[in-house]
């Protein structure tokens, strides 16, 4: 009996040591415009129970302020068969699968700051296993991107005397040059070597063509950017293969105002801090064909890219983001045939807000996979595709769901791992599919959430058996939304382009939880659960006027 004492007490050390938390290094921190991710790295905390409350305030201010917690994304050991089916779809899926799966952090974002300011953050990490500590960090945000002032600049402006003429200016430019482009057509094919400035002169529209030929090469790519701060802004890149490439070094370039028509790849990017906004971009795919390849925006590299207010059709995922510590807001996606869009690959501190999906063939958004987290998934209108508004495969997991409308005739299946509150999940197919507590998804914490359904039942019985969805509720679709509304599955496009107000006196408004930082300024006793705040301003999605 005794060595058996000391051997169960040798056991309960070796489990608690694994629980206890363990800091070796400093947590780190990146601002883009209006956000800021943070990722504190760590050793233990086996049962992933560890906590972080953050605070924040501009320098200078006396009163912190709260955000959300940090997003506990444990280290995870997949059984065998887990991990042959996650690794076994694609090499490239394989490698990332791996390295996603050894990482051990806790991470999170701060919303709503202010541009071009210095913030202090406070830190706070507890485990009630063992281990503690606090770090003040600061950080200062990026400023939006503008047009250069053309009277303190170097202006050269090319007319359409050849085609070529653009092409032979772009190359001849120098850092800081400003090319005013006149009305007309232009050829493509050419690099830009240097941070310049490309923009329309306003009289008229500025078209660089491709489906053209030297000799008897065919001409496949629009523009390569190969150097960091280039600005492009209102030129129309037309009928290419590949529209826009931003080569590995092109950091911090803006496209502003752009349009981008029949192009098969609009916009691909390989490097970091880039500005992508207001722009208008219609591919060449027929969104009924149900094509995977083609893309709007497609990012695979670096960190800090800001994708806004642009507004995409008729390719196969309008936005498909790989890169972490990025925000992505304001945009409208609809009439695609894949994905609206994809996080696959990504990693932590993916910000998706203040969007509208809709009316795109296959789903909504795509988890294939997205590992380890968070992705915050924040007040966006997803409505009408064929088959789910959740694409969720190969055990993705590390999801925060607040303030979204999730509507379609389909059933949805919940990734691993997520964080829900105050959304709209349409379950008139059925409820929400989820995965089995295990090792891989470290559980759920789903409440405030509303269910529509055609069954009477409470949002506790979708969940009976995790014991979540307390303050959950379920209505009946006729109670719920001002306008008459129908989900017409894809092509056939939801028109006019769905705005989903709740209706007057609906059981939705007030019935949400506040979440510091996300939630401020709500009207009424408590935020409204669904992406519009009942008598808030509508929001605008797509290019600003």
């Amino acid at each position: 009996m005794k060595k058996l004492s000391i051997a169960l007490l040798f056991v309960s050390s070796l489990l608690a040591a694994a629980n206890e938390t363990i800091i070796k290094e400093k947590p780190s921190i990146y601002a883009t415009m209006q956000c800021a991710g943070i990722q504190w790295n760590i050793e233990g905390d086996s049962n992933n129970n560890a906590l972080c409350k953050v605070e924040f305030r501009e320098k200078g201010a006396v009163e912190w302020k709260k955000a959300i917690d940090l997003f506990r994304a444990g280290a995870v050991t997949p059984d065998k068969s887990s991990l042959e089916t996650a690794v076994g779809w694609k090499n490239h899926m394989s490698i990332y699968v791996q390295e996603r799966w050894k990482l051990n952090y806790l991470a999170g974002s701060i919303f709503n700051l202010k541009e071009g300011a210095e913030y202090e953050v406070k830190l706070s990490l507890k485990d009630p296993d063992g281990g503690e500590a606090s770090e003040l960090l600061t950080v200062k945000t990026r400023t939006y991107p503008v047009l250069p002032d053309l009277k303190s600049s170097k202006v050269t402006e090319v007319r359409p005397v050849t085609r070529g003429t653009l092409r032979k200016a772009v190359l001849g430019a120098k850092e800081g040059d400003v090319l005013l482009v006149c009305a007309g057509v232009y050829d493509g094919n050419f690099k830009v070597l240097a941070p310049i400035t490309i923009m329309a002169a306003g009289d008229g529209e500025v078209i660089i063509e491709g489906s053209m030929k030297q000799g008897s090469e065919t001409i496949d790519r629009g523009i390569d950017v190969c150097a960091p701060g280039v600005i492009l802004s209102g030129i129309t890149v037309k009928g290419f293969p590949y529209g826009l490439h931003l080569m590995p070094g092109s950091d911090r370039t803006s496209i502003m105002s752009c349009k981008f028509i029949g192009n098969h790849y609009s916009i691909e990017v390989k490097s970091g801090e880039n500005y992508i906004s207001d722009n208008s971009i219609t591919g060449d795919n027929i969104p009924a064909d149900g094509s995977n390849d083609g893309e709007g925006i497609e990012t695979h590299a670096g960190v800090g890219q800001v994708i806004c207010r642009n507004i995409i059709t008729r390719v196969a995922d309008p936005l498909s983001i790989e890169t972490p510590n990025s925000d992505v807001f304001g945009n409208d996606c609809y009439g695609s045939s894949d994905d609206a869009i994809e996080t696959d690959d990504s990693g932590p501190n993916l910000r998706i807000f203040n969007n509208r999906f809709y009316s795109c063939l296959h789903n909504g958004l795509s988890f294939q996979p997205y590992l380890g987290g968070p992705v915050y998934v924040i007040r966006n209108q997803f409505a009408g595709f064929r088959e789910n508004y959740f694409k969720d495969r190969y055990l993705s997991n590390g999801a925060v769901f607040i303030n979204n409308t999730f509507l379609n005739n389909t059933k949805g299946s919940l990734p691993n791992h997520v964080y829900s509150r105050n959304n709209i999940y349409s379950c008139w197919a059925g409820p929400l599919d989820y995965h089995d507590i295990g090792p891989i998804n470290q559980g759920y914490d789903l409440d405030y959430d509303c269910f529509v359904s055609r069954m009477s039942v409470s949002a506790g019985d979708y969940f009976e058996d995790l014991g979540q969805e307390t303050h959950g509720i379920v209505l009946k679709k006729e109670n719920l939304f001002a306008a008459d509304w129908d989900i017409v599955t894809p092509p056939v496009l939801i028109s006019p382009a769905p705005m989903f107000e709740l209706k007057d006196r609906c059981p939705a408004i007030d019935a949400g939880a506040e979440i510091p930082n996300i939630t401020d300024g709500f009207i009424g006793k408590a935020p409204d659960m669904g992406a519009l705040e009942k008598g808030a301003p509508l929001p605008l999605y797509g290019p600003r006027k």
